[in-house]
């Protein structure tokens, strides 16, 4: 409590200190909570992104945040063949923070739409990956022949936080025993 309202409250008579005292109380618990609010939902970052119009004179898409993730757009227009593996360009590039990365994945619709996969399963994009020549792609294997136009959604991506470990070799440790790959609830004891 500050020395001037400790003060304050010294000066008054005992019925007054009372409701002075919970004034004070109820004004630190509502500094508390305007805090507590400001840390909860309003601590974001800043999160720098380039667009590369000047190399796709077509690209007029700007990400959206949807749910946990932001959708991106192809940046050129581009017709695949079956079989054939492809690099499509997002148009942009993300100064990530330091200690942050990016999961870079199809999104739900994009099999259905496109026949496409995403041929490493996901990108993991590093935060070391992050000068403006570093422009994100999607690395695609074409399961049709198919058409995605500039402009089209296709991909979505979201920045997770890096977790350090010291990593420490065990012998042994205690935990159930659950069978081996492939065995989910076959817990055995």
């Amino acid at each position: 409590m500050p020395l001037e309202l400790k003060n304050r409250l010294n000066s008054l008579s005992a019925p007054d200190k009372i409701v002075a005292g919970k004034d004070v109380l109820l004004a630190e618990l509502c500094d508390r909570v305007s805090a507590l609010e400001n840390q909860v939902y309003h601590n974001t970052q800043e999160l720098k992104i380039h667009y590369h119009r000047d190399k796709y004179k077509d690209f007029t898409y700007e990400i959206e945040k949807h749910g946990n993730f932001y959708d991106l757009a192809a940046a050129e227009s581009m017709k695949l063949e079956a079989g054939k593996y492809y690099m499509i360009p997002l148009g942009i590039s993300i100064y990530l923070p330091d200690n942050y990365y990016a999961i870079l994945l199809p999104r739900s619709s994009s099999f259905k739409k496109y026949g496409i996969i995403v041929a490493n399963s996901m990108g993991i994009i590093d935060s070391n990956y992050r000068s403006l020549e570093d422009q994100w792609y999607l690395a695609v294997y074409a399961t049709k022949d198919t058409t995605i136009e500039a402009n089209e959604r296709i991909a979505q991506f979201s920045i997770c936080n890096e977790t350090k470990f010291i990593v420490n070799e065990e012998k042994y440790w205690e935990a159930p025993k659950r069978g081996g790959f492939g065995s989910t609830d076959n817990t055995t004891k």
